[in-house]
């Protein structure tokens, strides 16, 4: 094992010893989501470049990132701990907002942006206290949902794992349903959970 820690005064050290995600892109490069803003480093030399969705203060919310995720050419999703997700350009160093249509102004949602996970096709799911939306990874838009319900409880225990299915179909877990089992062909959500009385059930209702 080798272990990499911020260094202080060695600016290719890692930022922030708080490492939340982590996302690997077409050309190997592995990149870090921490407490100080986005770590990317070249495995080959063994050194890191940082950038933040905001200049300034990289200890600021909107710096701070939860979750990741890889896009085609060289992009990234990326969300951070106050509800603002971006897509990330490694070329330029851009981060651009995806915002959500009922949160907060220029956020996705009003909490922590908790995951980011592959969906089929051009799909991304994004995991979030009001619900899972899918994204189009092309526009970046909302192309399906999944709500909250007495049956699927989110809130502040949203969705933090997914598995694709070869039929098309999803599994999700978090939330204390346990696992949720989405066709999108059909619209149909199904929920595997944990029953005292029965030991063939699922051993606990959080999966993460």
């Amino acid at each position: 094992f080798h272990t990499m820690r911020p260094i202080a005064r060695n600016p290719d050290s890692l930022s922030n010893a708080f490492v939340w995600d982590i996302a690997e892109d077409a050309g190997d490069d592995i990149w870090f989501a921490t407490l100080s803003g986005l770590d990317r480093l070249n495995p080959t030399i063994g050194k890191f470049t940082h950038y933040a969705p905001q200049g300034g203060d990289r200890s600021a919310g909107a710096n701070q990132l939860q979750s990741l995720h890889a896009l085609g050419g060289g992009g990234l999703l990326v969300g951070t701990v106050d509800g603002r997700l971006y897509r990330f350009e490694a070329a330029t160093g851009d981060f651009t907002p995806v915002t959500r249509p009922g949160a907060p102004p220029g956020r996705f949602t009003s909490i922590r942006l908790w995951y980011i996970g592959p969906g089929h096709g051009n799909r991304v799911w994004v995991g979030v206290g009001e619900g899972l939306f899918a994204l189009d990874t092309d526009t970046l838009e909302i192309v399906d949902s999944i709500m909250p319900s007495p049956e699927i409880p989110m809130g502040a225990e949203p969705v933090r794992t997914s598995l694709r299915n070869p039929d098309g179909t999803m599994w999700f877990g978090g939330g204390g349903a346990g696992l949720i089992h989405y066709d999108p062909a059909t619209g149909t959500v199904t929920t595997l959970g944990h029953h005292p009385d029965d030991p063939s059930t699922l051993s606990h209702d959080v999966v993460r």
